[in-house]
């Protein structure tokens, strides 16, 4: 049981964030659409007076980067 909620937030830690729309948060000119789930918790304010902030996760596919190495 243990394993299968790791490897839960193993797959929920791949995907794509996005701060819901309700609670829209603009940070550096960003309209709240982020990578990586700690650019979206970096975002709530410190001082989040305003309550609970959803952060809802969103499939995405994650491309492999093509090795260019080159053979002399």
């Amino acid at each position: 049981m243990r394993a299968l909620a790791i490897l839960s937030l193993l797959v929920v830690l791949a995907f794509a964030v996005r701060v819901d729309s309700s609670r829209m948060i603009t940070v550096g000119g960003k309209s709240g659409e982020f990578t990586k789930i700690q650019d979206a918790i970096d975002a709530i304010p410190a001082n989040n007076a305003g309550g609970r902030v959803v952060i809802n996760v969103t499939p995405a596919f994650i491309g492999r980067r093509s090795s260019s190495t080159s053979q002399t």
